[in-house]
């Protein structure tokens, strides 16, 4: 499938899903942003399947290659500010998806947890960051200690996503 037809694909699928969770207006009395939710999200999820994994370099990929499917694509910093205040959105578009897949009725899951490092252990004495939520702990499969949280993934036995949390009471090592 060329790239163009996937992107377009993708707007669909999110657009008439976001339609159909969310049939009040998203915003209030604000002015409306250049590029609407449903282009944003696309970007992102285009954007990731083509290997960039930063905000800063899908934007610029859609600047210099896809202008003419996203006319409307204004600064970096709006479009990051745009992405990640549909956070909640995006986490609604993946239930749904879930919901649709039928991942949602397996009868084995999958699990895997990672560290989520806050600042480099030997700083975090001293550090501000997550002050009273982070926590030290220790991956056995990096053999790696670590200060910050505990992230874990779950997902089907097919590769879909069901749901990923973070927590920091959990670590092992103190």
């Amino acid at each position: 499938m060329p790239v163009e037809q996937f992107i377009t694909t993708v707007f669909c699928i999110v657009d008439d899903l976001i339609k159909e969770l969310f049939p009040a207006a998203l915003r209030g009395r604000q002015f409306p942003p250049g590029l609407s939710d449903s282009e944003v999200i696309t970007m992102e999820v285009t954007g990731e399947w083509l290997g960039h994994h930063a905000d800063k370099h899908i934007w610029e990929y859609f600047s210099r290659h896809w202008r003419q499917l996203f006319p409307d694509i204004s600064s970096r910093s709006a479009f990051i500010k745009q992405a990640a205040n549909l956070w909640a959105v995006k986490q609604k578009l993946q239930t749904r998806l879930v919901q649709l897949m039928h991942a949602d009725n397996a009868d084995i899951y999958l699990i895997d947890g990672f560290p989520i490092d806050v600042v480099v252990r030997t700083r975090a004495p001293g550090s501000k960051v997550f002050k009273g939520e982070a926590d030290y702990g220790f991956c056995a499969s990096r053999k790696k200690h670590f200060y910050g949280f505990q992230g874990h993934l779950l997902a089907s036995t097919g590769g879909t996503r069901h749901s990923c949390w973070f927590y920091a009471d959990c670590c092992q090592y103190r």
